[in-house]
This record gives C-alpha cells, sequence and structure tokens, in this order.
C-alpha cells in the first residue's frame, strides 16, 4: 500500500516521506485544537475573556456559556467578537463594552465573516469567531505549497517555519486577525504571481479591512522594476489608491457612525525609530538572570528579538526590489522600526504575529544551500518557542472533604473520585 502511494506522489512531481511530514503538522493542529475544545463553551477559551470586563460586556455574550478567565483583564479577542455581534457599530452598547470603538471597528473584515458565517446567532456567531483562525491556518497552509511544494525538506522546515512560528501560534492561541490576515496577503501575492494583477488588487483591499497594516502587503503591486515606465508607476498607484479606498469608506462610516476619532491609531503602538525595540533588548537583560522552567517567559522573548532581528538584517542587506515578497518584507520592515512599547512588551511580545508578513518573505526568499542553514534557523527560531504558547488549558478540580466512610459509590461497587471540567 504505502509503496502505490509513493509511486503516486513520485508522479505528481512530490516526495512521498515529505508530504507524511506536512501532513503530520496539520493532524498536530488539528489534534490541538481538539485540546482547546471545552464542553459546553465549545472554543471559547481561545477568545481570552477576561473576568474584569464582564460587566461592560454586551448582554448577547452574557447570556451565553463561554469560559472566562478569573482575575484577568482578558485580551483583544474578547473586544473584536463582540463587534462580531452586530458589525454595523450600531449598538450604542458596544461604546461601551469595546475599550476604543473607532479603533478596534476598523477591523471589521474578520468580525462581518463571523457574523455571517454564525448566522447572525449570538452562540454560533462565538463559535464561528474562535473558529476562524484554525479555519485560516488550513487554508494558509495549503496556499503557502505553491512556494514551499512538498518535493523537499528544505521546503517542509521553511513551511513549517511560517506555519509554526510564533507569530502564528500566537494568532491561532488568542483568535487574533494576523494569521487570517496573513492569508489574505500572501493570497494577493499569489494572484500577482499568476498575472492576476486587478484580483490581486481586491485581495489586498479586501485585507485591509482585516487590520490597517495589511495595507502594506500592496508594496507588491510596485512594479518590479525601479526604472519601469512612467505608465507602470500610474498603475501602480492607481491600484494602491484602490486598495486603500475600501478601508477610507469604512473609516468615514466609523466617523459618521460612532462619532469617533478614526484616526486612533492605538495606545502606544509607534514610537520613533527602534526606541521600544531597544527598550526590549534592555527590559530582556534585566530580567534573564530570573529565567527558570516556570519563568521561560524572558527567553523566549529573547528567542523572538533573534528572530526578527536576523530577518530584518536579511532583507535589509540583500535587496531583491523585482521579488514581491522582498517589496512586501522591507515595507514590514520599515514598521518594525517605528513600533512602539505596546507591541514590543510582554511575553513574548505581539511583534513576532504583527510582522508575520516580514517572516514569510525571509522564508521564500532565502537562499538554498548548506551555507545559509544557520541563518535559517535564527530566524525561524520562534519555533522552539511554540509549543509553550500552545500549551492547552488545565481542568478545574475539586476535593470533596469529609467522613472518610463517605464515599462516591459506581455502579460496579468501586469508590470514585468526582471532577468538573471548566
Amino acid at each position: 500500500m504505502i509503496g502505490r502511494w509513493q509511486r503516486w506522489v513520485a508522479e505528481k512531481g512530490g516526495n512521498f516521506w515529505v508530504c507524511l511530514a506536512y501532513a503530520a503538522v496539520v493532524g498536530l493542529l488539528l489534534w490541538t485544537v481538539a485540546q482547546f475544545y471545552i464542553p459546553g463553551k465549545g472554543l471559547s477559551y481561545l477568545i481570552a475573556f477576561g473576568a474584569s470586563q464582564e460587566e461592560s460586556r454586551l448582554s448577547k455574550i452574557r447570556n451565553l456559556d463561554y469560559y472566562v478567565s478569573k482575575g484577568s483583564e482578558g485580551y483583544d479577542a474578547q473586544y473584536y467578537v463582540q463587534i462580531a455581534m452586530d458589525p454595523s457599530l450600531c449598538n450604542q452598547a458596544l461604546k461601551r463594552a469595546v475599550d476604543s470603538l473607532p479603533y478596534r471597528g476598523r477591523r471589521i473584515l474578520f468580525a462581518a465573516t463571523a457574523y455571517v458565517f454564525g448566522l447572525g446567532e449570538p452562540a454560533r456567531i462565538l463559535q464561528a469567531f474562535a473558529l476562524q483562525n484554525v479555519i485560516t491556518w488550513l487554508l494558509l497552509a495549503a496556499l503557502l505549497l505553491h512556494w514551499f511544494p512538498p518535493r523537499s525538506w528544505d521546503n517542509f522546515f521553511r513551511w513549517a517555519g511560517v506555519m509554526a512560528c510564533s507569530g502564528v501560534c500566537l494568532s491561532f492561541r488568542n483568535a487574533l486577525f494576523d494569521g487570517p490576515s496573513l492569508l489574505m496577503i500572501a493570497f494577493g501575492v499569489y494572484l500577482l504571481e499568476k498575472g492576476r494583477p486587478w484580483w490581486s488588487t481586491a485581495a489586498f483591499a479586501f485585507g485591509g479591512l482585516g487590520k490597517e497594516t495589511n495595507l502594506l502587503g500592496s508594496a507588491a503591486l510596485l512594479p518590479s522594476s525601479l526604472k519601469a515606465e512612467p505608465r507602470q508607476w500610474g498603475l501602480a498607484v492607481v491600484r494602491g489608491l484602490l486598495t486603500a479606498l475600501p478601508l477610507a469608506l469604512w473609516v468615514l462610516y466609523i466617523v459618521v457612525t460612532v462619532n469617533g476619532r478614526a484616526g486612533d491609531a492605538g495606545a502606544r503602538n509607534f514610537d520613533w525609530p527602534f526606541f521600544a525595540y531597544v527598550r526590549k533588548w534592555r527590559e530582556i537583560a534585566d530580567s534573564l538572570p530570573e529565567v527558570s522552567v516556570v519563568n521561560a517567559g524572558p527567553l523566549w522573548s529573547l528567542v523572538m528579538l533573534v528572530a526578527l532581528t536576523v530577518q530584518f538584517l536579511y532583507l535589509v542587506l540583500r535587496p531583491q526590489w523585482s521579488q514581491a515578497w522582498w517589496r512586501i518584507g522591507i515595507t514590514y520592515c520599515g514598521l518594525m522600526v517605528f513600533l512602539g512599547d505596546a507591541v514590543w512588551e510582554g511575553y513574548p511580545g505581539a511583534a513576532s504575529r504583527v510582522l508575520l508578513p516580514m517572516t514569510l518573505a525571509f522564508n521564500v526568499l532565502l537562499p538554498r544551500g548548506r551555507r545559509w542553514w544557520l541563518v535559517f534557523l535564527l530566524g525561524n527560531a520562534t519555533v522552539f518557542a511554540s509549543w509553550d504558547l500552545m500549551k492547552a488549558p488545565g481542568r478545574e478540580s475539586y476535593v470533596v472533604e469529609g467522613d472518610t466512610r463517605l464515599q462516591f459509590v459506581a455502579a460496579t461497587g468501586r469508590s470514585v473520585r468526582g471532577s468538573r471540567g471548566m
């Protein structure tokens, strides 16, 4: 049986054992997803609801059975899923429920898709929102075969370097938009490489509604030569304006509907060049002596910084303007320079997911050959931290104390221990 499959894969130009490795990674993800499922609460653990935000939360959410982290502020997805309950932003309660509705409301695409896939029903919307990252991860895994076909171990490691990096895992683990956004950008580049620039423009335009920084991906639409004719540069300007148009119209809608500052860039998201980046290095240097088995956060933050720095230096020092991925990668290098403390701080920090297109560009463009393996390993070092990020939730248990003569007795006559899942 295996021999027949090997021959079939070989006829398709692939390597059987490499294909098996791809399948194993996909299988591992699906197994991991299953570990996050909580009976009665579904995948709501991934949304990271914080108990401290419970009172301000929409009644559509409070009436549902979902997981809440006790003593926690929660994370960003808890705001976006509430927007998904009413993507029109007309529900006045959203202004109280969402920390910055004008800012978060700009990222409407994946909130709207959750509403559509959830058929407008709150319980289904909640689960659809959590499940989106899983679906987009699988779609991205398939799309990246365009650049990393299962023909060699080199392709597999590059593919896995993207699919299992900490940025993708953080997006999946917290139901954020960075993973789905990378899919939109990669799809735009795929269409461009297939000779469909206008369809590519549409993909980048829709991606901008998922996250504003996704518009940086439209750098791929620039002419492949700096010496291109004026007409080509003119077309690039037109396409660039078209990619920004949907977001611009939506921002105008927010100004009218929410009556808020649509220009809000998010607290401390940006800073002077490299200021926050240097502060992150100092923070890690101060905390490294405290690293232990139970406190590995500073170590993983160091790994993230090393990986992003290697990617940055490679793209800056080896210009390849003719490559669409380099034009995207160098644009995200520029973004990295100006990132603020809110993106760098914490364990391991949001920068690895914000700069995911830079990671993918690095893996696509890095030359093949043994002399580049060290650069490859350093640039993809965050993969080694992913196992820690993807730990499944524990289960709450209870101990019943009392007279030792009292026991729970099963039908078999044996004593049993009672426990209750989260």
